[in-house]
């Protein structure tokens, strides 16, 4: 039968065959793109990742050891601040606790007030006054204790006046006398003393 087939059909003729035969050399070889995530990185990009990935690993560590920098100098300052402020303000304060207690006689005689026995000479009552003052400033002295703590101070013809003085003028008015009323009749004591007045017990010139 296949013999027949054979004889009667014949070979098939040359174009018939099954399948095409391709001349390769005529088709034009394929380039492959490249793939951006996968191309070799320059230089310039290796770098700038190696630094990238180095302030990514030190950077958190850098601003920790910064912030604690900037509390360590911040904390110092205030403490300068703070110890010249009581520095400052010791002094004062203890000035201050001083002046309102209750001062004294005794606080004012610890600064050695010179007496005064009413000498005419001008060169001896000014120092004294000055002195006087002197301690008044130093003991915080009020100044509706000055006349009192001064007057404890007379002595002799000073004392004498000031006695006569006081039973003139009465104890109510010497205990509200100013200091400076005090200076003017203390001038007044050394004008008389100048010109040889005396008093008599009344504390009248004559």
């Amino acid at each position: 039968m296949k013999a027949f087939y054979r004889s009667s059909i014949g070979p098939p003729p040359e174009n018939s065959r099954v399948g095409v035969t391709v001349n390769t050399a005529d088709i034009p070889p394929v380039v492959e793109e490249a793939d951006d995530d996968y191309a070799e990185p320059t230089l310039q990009e290796m770098v700038a990742r190696e630094v990238v990935k180095t302030l990514k690993e030190t950077l958190p560590n850098l601003l920790e050891q910064m912030k604690d920098e900037i509390k360590v100098y911040v904390q110092e300052q205030i403490d300068a601040v703070t110890a010249a402020r009581k520095t400052t303000e010791a002094p004062v304060n203890q000035g201050v606790q001083q002046h309102l207690r209750v001062v004294t006689y005794r606080d004012f005689s610890a600064c050695k007030p010179p007496t005064f026995d009413g000498t005419p000479d001008p060169l001896v009552s000014t120092t004294w006054v000055s002195e006087v003052e002197g301690a008044f400033l130093t003991s915080y002295c009020p100044p509706e204790s000055k006349v009192i703590f001064a007057s404890n101070l007379l002595r002799g013809a000073a004392k004498d006046w000031w006695n006569l003085l006081l039973k003139k003028e009465g104890v109510e008015a010497i205990e509200k006398m100013k200091w400076e009323k005090f200076l003017e009749f203390c001038n007044t004591l050394k004008i008389r003393a100048n010109k040889n007045f005396h008093f008599n017990k009344d504390g009248i010139q004559k």
